[in-house]
């Protein structure tokens, strides 16, 4: 048996919630001002054509929440 010691292995997330919200601006800012982790907004669109926001975050226990927010707009 060696006597090397291992660094620990990060957390692995397998799965989160991911929960639509409508305040997206509101509550980034808000997240932001917590200094939680974040993972940058990206903006992008469903096969369905339906545009949405979305960014992620690392709560204080160190889960991973997803937050999106639909779009009225549709693109032609």
């Amino acid at each position: 048996m060696t006597q090397v010691r291992l660094p620990k292995r990060p957390a692995m997330h397998f799965g989160c919630p991911v929960i639509r919200i409508d305040n997206f601006d509101t509550v980034y800012a808000a997240l932001k001002v917590a200094k939680l982790k974040l993972v940058e907004p990206v903006e992008s669109t469903t096969p369905e054509g339906a545009r949405f926001r979305e960014m992620a975050f690392t709560d204080h226990d160190g889960n991973l929440v997803v937050l999106y927010e639909l779009s009225n707009d549709q693109q032609q």
